[in-house]
Formats: C-alpha cells, structure tokens, sequence
C-alpha cells in the first residue's frame, strides 16, 4: 500500500510540474511584457547588440531615429475584441498610396522598419506604422501570433481605404507582422489593397513555437506543443494550427517575400512553404545569403530597394478582384 501510494504522489508531482511548465511557457511566449528590450535609435543599445550587424549600426540608428522624429497624426481604432490599439501615420507631402506596416514579435516599428520606412516615404507611400496588440500603446493581454492581429490589420486597412478613398494600400510585415499580412489575406480586404510585403514570416504559431522549443529549451515538440496550444486556445481564444498557409491557398493579391537564409528564428523554409501554398496569386521570392532574421534590408538594401519598387510601381494601380 505504501507503494502504491508512493507512485501517485510521485505521478501527481510530475504532472503538477508538467502543467505548472506549460502554463510558463504560454506565458513566456504570449503574455503582454512591458519591459521592451530597446529601441534601435539608442545607440548605445545597438552598439551593445549581439545580433544586429556591426557594419550596419550606422544605417539602423538613422534609420530608426528618423522614424522617432517624423511628423505624425497618433491614431486609434477598436478591435473587433474590444481592444484599443494604436498607429502612428506618417504622411509625405504628395501621397501617392499608402503602407500598412507591421512589426513583429515583442518588437516596434522604431526597429523592425528602421531600414525600410525613409525609402518608401520617399517613394510617395503614407507610412501607417502599428503597434501591434499587447505591445507598446496598444492594449491587449496576449499576443496572438498574426492570428488575431490578422483583423486588427484589416481593419487597420479598412481604415486606410476610408480616409483616402481609391489611393492604393500595400500590406508589409516583417517576422510576425509579416504571418500576420500573410494570414490577413484570408479576410475580405478593401478593394485599394493592391499587394503584400512579407519579410521573414513564419507558418503557423504552432509551427514557430516547436522551432523555438526545440532550439532554446531543447525540448521534443510533441507532446508539449499539443498542451500548449490547447492552454492558448482556452486562455487566448486563437487556434496555434491556424497558418499563412491556410490563407494564402485562395489568395489573389500579389506577394513579395524576402527572407535570410542565415536566419536560425524563423526558418528559411517557412517562407518557401507559404509561397508553396500561395498558389493562385503572383509570388516573387527574395532570398538573401548571409542574412539572419529580418536583415536582409541590411545585407542586400540595393538589391531589396530595387525589388521593393519594382513591387510597388508594377501593382499599385492593379486591382485584383
């Protein structure tokens, strides 16, 4: 008998331990943190960064502190959960379009954008920069991984479309924002959205937790990720299996993806996998050597400027029905 006891109590520990670990690692991967890490227009965060490469400091900084000293109209919407997020609209002195642009996990648009948004505000493009739910000043509790930031993009783009009537809108991410302007293609958008820019996007939220469970915390996928996504599911409200895959088998609107090869996040193969699934729409694939995750604007800025106005001049009066 005191055996037997002996095993359930020993049973009981381990399970206690096992859930008390799942409910930390939903916590760590999607509960709202307020304790950013650092903005790229501090130069002493970025000089003591050991990910971002040396020989671009420079560039960042500039980048990103033209971001934080544009003029810009702070704007609000409610989600369709109740939420109140936030965007920051930067607009050049004739318009010709705007960009909706999404930043990317635990991230902001000061770092994620800080190679890209001088260039395309120069090109003419409304710059409307989000945070992202359960980030910066948008509120919300949980992250949902381009799943429930899908509608808020949408209806950021709903947004977009009323204000400036007939203008053309373009949908650009990078890292998480990039599976949310992917998954967003699964809704039904404002006819002024003429194309997507997706920078080093993942597949799923399922997909891109076993990557990180297995590389940070050496741990098997299964069955960990199973429980895991039934406590988002329950605690979140959002389906881990739901991916840009999914969205883009029906998609029509034309895609650019750009993704590092170097990049041990979010695995180059994602992206080969979603312009798998993107079957109906033109897709053109930027493949970068040599660049980690979100630098390919970094590594190659020539080469991606020319691709991204190519992108831009080839579908900004293209609607696609």
């Amino acid at each position: 008998m005191d055996t037997v006891l002996l095993i359930i109590m020993i049973v009981a520990v381990v399970v206690v331990l096992f859930i008390a670990m799942l409910f930390i690692f939903m916590i760590y991967g999607i509960a709202r943190n307020d304790r950013h890490g650092g903005f790229y227009y501090d130069r002493e965060y970025v000089e003591n960064s050991d990910w971002l490469p040396k020989e671009c400091f420079e560039s960042i900084i500039k980048g990103a502190t033209w971001i934080r000293d544009a003029e810009a109209e702070d704007i609000y919407i409610t989600s369709f959960d109740g939420l109140k997020l936030h965007a920051r609209l930067i607009c050049p002195s004739n318009p010709i379009g705007s960009i909706v642009m999404c930043h990317g996990y635990r991230s902001s648009g000061y770092n994620d954008f800080s190679s890209y948004a001088e260039f395309v505000y120069n090109k003419g493009y409304r710059l409307l920069m989000i945070d992202q739910r359960a980030t910066q000043k948008s509120e919300g509790k949980y992250i949902g991984m381009g799943v429930l930031e899908r509608y808020d993009c949408a209806k950021w783009a709903e947004l977009v479309a009323e204000r400036f009537p007939g203008e053309p809108i373009f949908l650009q991410g990078v890292s998480m924002g990039a599976s949310t302007v992917l998954m967003a293609t699964g809704l039904d958008l404002p006819k002024e959205v003429r194309g997507v820019l997706a920078d080093s996007g993942f597949t799923s939220p399922r997909e891109i937790f076993g990557c990180v469970l297995k590389a940070n915390f050496h741990l098997p996928k299964e069955p960990i990720m199973t429980f895991v996504c039934l406590l988002i599911k329950a605690f979140a409200k959002y389906d881990c299996n739901y991916s840009a895959e999914d969205a883009l088998k029906d998609n029509k609107l034309p895609v650019l993806f750009v993704h590092g090869e170097a990049d041990d996040f979010v695995p180059h193969y994602m992206s080969e996998k979603n312009i798998a699934a993107a079957k109906n729409c033109y897709t053109k694939f930027v493949s970068v050597p040599g660049a980690a995750h979100a630098q390919s604007y970094l590594i190659q800025t020539e080469r991606c400027q020319k691709e991204v106005t190519e992108f831009l001049e080839a579908f900004k009066d293209v609607e696609v029905s």
